[in-house]
């Protein structure tokens, strides 16, 4: 499967850094699927198929970058649609998974990883796999934003939108729509909390959380939030955080 990816994305341009990007998130996020996989005690097929939607989950965003020039989905398209695109439509899934057994969870998995809500999936087992792919995909983000700084927005001192705390107070995901401005969209990242599925996921991305918070110069703008999330934490996992 690895092979192939590689394979596969060597048709575009992986100087170019955005593709490399999306590369390397890539392979961290089928790292982060094995690994939360087995925490799981997931069955050793469970685990396979955990690791290939890790690793195809954004497949689409290379033809993305190549025909659209952006990886913004408002303003081309919506990434994991096309990405099931690549794979289903274009068949290209054959090279990556020979079971056609599991092809409606990787699809679905796939195709509701970055959605608000899972929506159209009723098989338990392809639900687990579609928050799976959520929680380790958010994982990676969280760490991009947090160590490596790819995607860290500009810290500026500017309050949250009316919409984005009372997302945040009402423990739910911030809408795209409701992002206005620079900390708008870290409270985004902050709020992914609340939709990471699994308790073994929550530590992990508690942490990259408090690590932003700590670097972040205009505190006061966050206190709230990072209060709102100290509580929802510690009142799910209690000390379980590392």
């Amino acid at each position: 499967m690895i092979e192939e990816f590689n394979k596969y994305v060597s048709n575009y341009d992986l100087n170019n850094k955005d593709i490399r990007l999306k590369y390397n998130h890539s392979f961290r996020v089928m790292e982060l699927s094995e690994k939360y996989a087995n925490l799981l005690g997931l069955y050793e097929e469970d685990v396979k198929l955990a690791k290939t939607i890790g690793l195809l989950h954004d497949i689409g965003r290379f033809e993305q970058l190549a025909v659209y020039h952006t990886y913004n989905d408002s303003k081309s398209i919506d990434h994991a649609d096309y990405s099931v695109e690549q794979l289903f439509d274009k068949e290209e899934i054959k090279r990556f998974y020979k079971n056609k057994n599991h092809w409606d969870i990787i699809r679905l998995a796939i195709k509701n990883h970055n959605k608000f809500a899972i929506t159209g999936v009723s098989d338990d087992r392809c639900l687990l796999h579609c928050h799976l792919i959520r929680d380790t995909d958010k994982l990676d983000i969280l760490y991009n934003w947090s160590t490596l700084h790819d995607i860290f927005p500009i810290d500026e001192d500017i309050k949250f939108s009316k919409n984005v705390i009372t997302s945040i107070r009402n423990h739910e995901s911030v809408k795209k729509e409701d992002i206005k401005n620079s900390s708008d969209r870290n409270a985004c990242f902050m709020a992914f909390i609340f939709d990471i599925h699994f308790d073994e996921c929550v530590s992990e991305a508690y942490n990259y959380i408090k690590k932003v918070y700590k670097e972040l110069k205009y505190k006061e703008i966050y206190k709230e939030a990072m209060e709102i999330i100290d509580n929802y934490v510690k009142e799910r996992i209690g000390d379980k955080t590392c």
